[in-house]
């Protein structure tokens, strides 16, 4: 499977680039050119379905 490198993000959903950076402004173009929304470097995982907890992300582990 190829994974386009600007789809790549950290778990919070923000841009791992430098803010500012070429690359930063680069990845926040392609993401929106796909209609992804990027706000403030970041984006809302949750409309894809997922969220910032790693855990139950991968391994389905219920909330505490």
């Amino acid at each position: 499977m190829e994974l386009p490198w600007f789809r790549v993000l950290r778990s919070s959903g923000h841009i791992a680039l430098p803010a500012g950076s070429r690359g930063f402004r680069e990845q926040c173009r392609r993401l929106r050119a796909e209609g992804v929304e990027v706000k403030n470097g970041r984006v809302a995982l949750s409309a894809f379905g997922l969220d910032a907890d790693t855990d139950r992300v991968l391994w389905g582990m219920p909330d505490a």
